[in-house]
């Protein structure tokens, strides 16, 4: 059960005080979020937070002035991501509706899973795996 909106967050700590760190230019061909470029000799901490629809990891801006996304459906901060701001898709509930499909023999969007014997013959169409 979850005991308030900090429940589940957590912290990012890049040291590199006993290494060469890394320069703006090692990371600006980094996509997605910006990394924070920490020197040689740094240390950077910071608190994050999940999106409770996407599972974008959110560095906390101390600095930001402006409030921060939340759903009052699922009681959940969420990223500035305008797609997580339209609807209530938390990815747990997105994950409970697969495994009930799953369990009656069906595939997304209602389709008839196939025998096994065609089901080995085809590459799979969908693999979770975990991003690095």
């Amino acid at each position: 059960m979850k005991r308030s909106l900090k429940h589940g967050a957590g912290y990012l700590v890049i040291d590199h005080r006993d290494s060469p760190g890394v320069t703006p230019a090692d990371v600006a061909h980094v996509p997605g979020q910006p990394i924070p470029p920490v020197g040689q000799g740094q240390l950077y901490e910071v608190d994050v937070l999940t999106c409770a629809h996407c599972q974008t990891v959110v560095l906390l801006n101390l600095k930001r002035t402006r409030p921060r996304g939340f759903c009052a459906k699922c009681n959940h901060y969420i990223c500035d991501n305008p797609v997580c701001h339209a609807t209530c898709a938390p990815i747990a509930k997105v994950f409970d509706e697969a495994e009930a499909l799953a369990a009656h023999g069906l595939v997304a969007r209602g389709q008839p899973r196939r025998e096994a014997e065609d089901a080995r013959a085809d590459p799979p169409r969908l693999l979770l795996t975990d991003k690095e």
